[in-house]
């Protein structure tokens, strides 16, 4: 009798019951809808995991795709925060993590660059906040003990600036300077070590801020505010950092410039270089965001000379300041020399006797020439000009000190060049001829930034200390923060480097000790101003001096 074929897709036995037929029409339409189902619940977890963790991984990239060209592709669904590629597979966080998930579910299985993407959720990197983990351990008692010192922490904001030096590497640099070994230069029983010191930083934390000022990069970019070092943010920063520029800190005199960029140039193509004289602070720019990232990763902490390596991203300002090419400068005074024809002025000599500093007169026909070496000499600039026509003459820009030799005792003026300075020619033609001309002059081994002189105060006045009527300041000055060991003559000793000192107090409590202040008073108001600019953010005695002017009603 012939079987039918309902009878061959199903078939009862009396211990198994109904048995489904692998070949079956009907058992093949069930599993398939099964899989629909599974796949339909494996992308919902998948949307789910990635919504939870705002981060998602990318496979079957080409090894050829770049960071900006991934970051182009995934910002269809919203704002990407970072990017990271390895071979033939990347990762790339959201700022909102609903948008990983929405990736999931619309560029999984899409095309980019000829291949077919697969994209998974992937796992938070971060660890979470240490201290919720903490209070899921504790007590109802300890978790407000604990959750009141993160309250205190929070509101205790303090600041931080990078440019501070060791006091070892500031007395290196110093006796260098001076051409002396260190030895000589401390070993003098009749004089204050701790002030000798404290000068030898201040030394170096002004030339450093002479050479920023010299790029173009505001010193406020090295300060850091916040409840601690590690979670500290540049103060009054709103842009995100640069992501091609880094900035090197806390190096010192084992530095050699030639062999750090040979180091630095391994991870990627170097658009800018520079360090500061002291060779405290260095700037490396390179030319694509991936180099950077990978110098930062490969070179921090990492050994050079016996000392390690401190790197970290620079604030997108000095990556504005970097990116405009001397091409592009000249290009833009030929476009606007209409406009600007009225706007650039010369230098003219100073005024000795007034606190009224150097005063700008119009011209239009000098250049403006910063970033130069501060031991150059204006016989070296007119000799780089003279083959230029129509080249008159040139002046640098400079400060004059009354300073105290530290090894002499003897007090005397002392001029240091500001690293600027103008070049003067019969027309402003042949001004932009030369400018071209010496497009990439170098001088002492450092390329020289020139452009067309405006109608604006120059970089060498524009730190010029505030006026006496503007805080009505006298000659005393008030020093705080002063460690409880300092003695009236280390703090004499400090100040007189900068002027002469008429009087020098340290309040003292009953016990006999100080109470952490003192009082400075200088011969005249200049020498005042010049302490007060010359020693701040200066160590004495490893604590940062902190530097006031008393007004006339507190005198």
């Amino acid at each position: 009798m012939a079987t039918s074929k309902v009878a061959v897709d199903f078939a009862f036995t009396e211990k198994s019951g109904l048995i489904e037929r692998p070949w079956s029409k009907i058992t093949k339409k069930k599993k398939s809808a099964e899989n629909a189902e599974a796949l339909k619940s494996a992308l919902a977890k998948e949307v789910a995991a990635a919504s939870d963790s705002g981060r998602v991984r990318i496979l079957n990239l080409p090894y050829e795709t770049t960071e900006d060209e991934l970051t182009t592709f995934m910002s269809a669904i919203g704002k990407v925060v970072d990017v990271r590629l390895l071979k033939g597979m990347g990762f790339v966080t959201y700022a909102f993590a609903a948008h990983a998930g929405q990736a999931v579910a619309e560029l999984d299985d899409s095309l980019f660059q000829g291949r077919r993407l697969y994209i998974k959720a992937a796992n938070d990197t971060t660890d979470g906040d240490p201290v919720e983990k903490v209070l899921s351990k504790q007590s109802a008692k300890a978790k407000q003990r604990i959750l009141g010192k993160k309250l205190e922490r929070n509101l205790d904001q303090r600041n931080w600036n990078l440019l501070y030096v060791s006091a070892s590497v500031a007395t290196d640099l110093m006796a260098k300077h001076l051409g002396i070994e260190v030895e000589d230069m401390l070993n003098n029983t009749s004089d204050s070590v701790a002030a000798r010191v404290a000068v030898s930083e201040s030394f170096v934390v002004s030339e450093t801020k002479q050479w920023l000022s010299s790029l173009g990069i505001p010193e406020e970019v090295f300060i850091r505010q916040g409840n601690s070092l590690l979670s500290a943010k540049i103060a009054g920063a709103t842009k995100a950092p640069s992501t091609r520029t880094l900035f090197l800190k806390h190096l010192g005199p084992w530095v050699d410039e030639e062999d750090l960029k040979a180091l630095l140039s391994k991870s990627g193509s170097i658009r800018h270089f520079s360090i500061s004289p002291t060779k405290t602070v260095a700037v490396v720019a390179y030319c694509a965001a991936s180099h950077a990232k990978k110098a930062l990763k490969e070179l921090t902490l990492a050994n050079y000379k016996s000392h390690p390596l401190y790197l970290e991203y620079a604030p997108a300002v000095v990556d504005d300041h970097l990116a405009k090419s001397e091409e592009e400068r000249v290009a833009a005074l030929e476009a606007t020399d209409a406009v600007e024809a009225t706007d650039a002025v010369e230098a003219t000599d100073a005024v000795e006797g007034t606190d009224e500093g150097d005063k700008i007169v119009q011209s239009r026909s000098s250049i403006y020439i910063t970033n130069l070496p501060f031991e150059a000499t204006e016989q070296e600039i007119s000799k780089a000009f003279e083959t230029c026509v129509g080249f008159k003459g040139c002046r640098l820009l400079r400060s004059r000190k009354r300073v105290r030799d530290l090894v002499t005792g003897a007090s005397k003026d002392v001029e240091t060049s500001l690293g600027s300075g103008f070049v003067h020619f019969d027309s402003r033609a042949h001004a932009e001829e030369a400018m071209k001309k010496n497009l990439n002059l170098t001088l002492h081994q450092r390329r020289i930034v020139m452009e067309m002189a405006k109608a604006k105060q120059e970089a060498a006045s524009k730190k010029r200390v505030i006026e006496d009527t503007e805080l009505e300041i006298t000659r005393r000055l008030i020093v705080k923060n002063l460690d409880f060991t300092t003695t009236v003559k280390d703090l004499r000793q400090l100040f007189s480097a900068y002027g002469a000192v008429t009087s020098c107090r340290l309040p003292k409590r009953n016990d006999g000790r100080i109470r952490g202040f003192g009082f400075v008073e200088f011969a005249t108001i200049s020498d005042a101003k010049t302490a007060m600019e010359a020693l701040t953010d200066v160590h004495l005695l490893g604590r940062r001096l902190v530097i006031q002017p008393t007004s006339v009603a507190e005198n």
